[in-house]
């Protein structure tokens, strides 16, 4: 945002200040556009000389702010007998709307996802973008993931069928795991815990019971189970170079002044980074003050996108902290007499030898005489991503240099006299390398299936043959209320680590939404029980009407 100020108002970066305020719901809308609102407001600033303010109704937000891709997506697999996937082939267009924004990369990281998290041997995929006369798509969570996703999970259910093989057993065949490559070449040598969070999900929603159970149900309220699978790449990946950096004062008193340039728009980041300090300096996370990214005071931290922040500002702190911890150690077993600075323990207020805990001195002495001794006690903190590799003209190379993996069930119950679709229950199980906030990682799963919930079911756009918005407002756009949310959200997580995140961490911000859609699609697929109705259920969102025309057409309310 600064550096889109700096260039409108032909400012040097010097003259250009950014304070980001407590934020919430970022979802990738504020990417290009929060550039564009910025410049604005500073221009009216700079041109009345006084303060600025600018604001959208949610109507004027509607029309004029981006929105995630419109996808049609042509596929076809093969597969043996036996249920191997042998072959998989795709088109895939992305309705961009009037102009680029972001389009060039969503349809990228669609790309590199569009077979899923399974093992093909041959793939030919196709991706275009399309200007439209419609409002511009851009970043929105999951950035183009979620759209192909729908469409394959979709594809498994379908061609399982086909082939007599339950969709949880056809997945378990395919799937990735540890020593196999992508259809990128990528060699996954480590961290893969998808087969652990399918088999964890199914024995969770008590899969096979149910489904069973579904399927022996008569009278107009039908219910249907779904399983959807993923997997989504951390970090910016080949997009561009990836890095972040944080700032840790130990201040005076013993207090922890922590600063970045990352934004936590509500998704519970910061509380990550300093569960992630807390840990290696010994202090619990109270000792903490994290002042808002500032740009006269941060480092750049890089973008709040991507999936990122655990891992690469989750890094950056890992590094901050170890310096200022070994600095401390020292000086802390030459004033204990420890065997070595590494039988330093501390755990604050107290600090100690590892085989003399009784004697003891405190957190705030060991500060005083750090500062009465000059040793520093601010540290920056840096980290770049590992460099990511993609060869354009043949879809090789190592795109991201880790992958969330993780499991949807869902459970519906479908109204045939009005085809009105509920979701009764859901069950998530991520493999996200390593927890480092359990509640924050819980309320990103339960939260990511909500609003995949609409994605799926409510969320819908209409335009007039010119390209005039018809949805503008929350009366004819309907997002999930709390009256609409599973009675019951079950979530888990699968730790099978990662070796360059801190403490084996991946990210969660954008996966939590990237299957749900498909395996609501699945279990409502699965409630119609009628094959080819199940045919028809190859779109979304899955509205009421829509749902109701595909009972009519196949005349399932008898």
């Amino acid at each position: 945002m600064r550096r889109a100020v700096s260039n409108v108002l032909g400012l040097p970066f010097s003259m250009v200040r950014v304070i980001a305020p407590a934020l919430g719901g970022g979802f990738g809308g504020a990417e290009d556009v929060g550039n564009e609102i910025a410049a604005k407001t500073a221009l009216v600033a700079l041109a009345l000389k006084r303060p600025a303010i600018l604001i959208h109704t949610k109507e004027e937000s509607s029309i004029a702010h981006t929105r995630r891709h419109p996808m049609i997506a042509h596929y076809r697999h093969a597969a043996s007998r036996d249920g191997r996937l042998l072959a998989v082939e795709a088109r895939v267009v992305l309705d961009t709307g009037a102009y680029a924004s972001l389009g060039p990369f969503v349809a990228w990281r669609a790309t590199v996802h569009s077979t899923g998290p399974y093992r093909v041997e041959n793939a030919k995929i196709d991706v275009v973008n399309v200007y439209t006369n419609k409002i511009p798509a851009g970043a929105f969570r999951g950035f183009g993931n979620p759209q192909v996703h729908f469409a394959i999970e979709r594809q498994m259910d379908l061609l399982a069928e086909e082939l007599g093989i339950d969709p949880v057993e056809f997945r378990l065949k395919n799937i990735l795991r540890n020593g196999d490559r992508t259809v990128h070449g990528q060699l996954l040598d480590h961290g893969v815990g998808l087969e652990e969070a399918i088999k964890r999900a199914v024995e969770l929603s008590n899969y096979y019971e149910k489904k069973k159970q579904y399927e022996s149900m008569t009278g107009t309220v039908r219910r249907g189970i779904g399983i959807a699978v993923m997997y989504h790449g951390n970090s910016i990946g080949a997009e561009g170079a990836d890095y972040s950096a944080v700032s840790i004062i130990i201040n005076r008193d013993g207090s922890i002044t922590f600063r970045s340039g990352t934004t936590d728009m509500g998704q519970g980041s910061i509380q990550s980074l300093l569960n992630i300090a807390s840990e290696i300096l010994g202090v619990p996370p109270s000792y903490f003050k994290v002042e808002m990214p500032d740009t006269a005071s941060v480092p750049d931290s890089g973008p709040t996108v991507a999936s990122r922040v655990t891992v690469m500002t989750g890094n950056a702190t890992l590094v901050a902290s170890y310096k200022l911890r070994q600095r401390l150690n020292t000086l802390a077993s030459e004033m204990l007499k420890c065997s070595s600075p590494g039988e330093v323990v501390i755990d604050a207020p107290r600090v100690y030898c590892r085989d003399s805990p009784e004697k003891y001195i405190t957190w705030r002495e060991l500060v005083e005489q750090a500062f009465w001794k000059g040793i520093p006690l601010q540290e920056y903190g840096y980290f770049r991503a590992p460099f990511a590799e993609w060869h354009d003209e043949t879809g090789t190379g190592q795109p991201y240099f880790t992958y969330t993996f993780g499991v949807i069930v869902s459970e519906v119950e479908v109204d045939l006299e009005t085809g009105i679709t509920r979701v009764v229950e859901a069950t998530t199980v991520y493999d996200i390398g390593r927890v480092i906030n359990r509640i924050g990682a819980e309320l990103h799963a339960i939260g990511g299936y909500i609003q995949g919930m609409g994605y799926a079911l409510t969320e819908e756009t209409y335009y007039t043959s010119d390209g005039k918005l018809l949805t503008p407002s929350y009366s004819t756009y309907h997002v999930p209320t709390t009256l609409d949310t599973p009675r019951k959200i079950n979530v888990d997580f699968v730790e099978a680590g990662f070796i360059r995140g801190p403490f084996g961490a991946k990210g969660l911000g954008e996966p939590s939404i990237v299957a749900i859609a498909p395996s609501i699609a699945n279990a409502v697929a699965h409630a119609l029980r009628e094959k080819q109705a199940k045919y028809d259920v190859n779109r979304i969102p899955l509205t009421p009407d829509y749902i109701y025309s595909v009972i009519k057409k196949h005349g399932l309310l008898k």
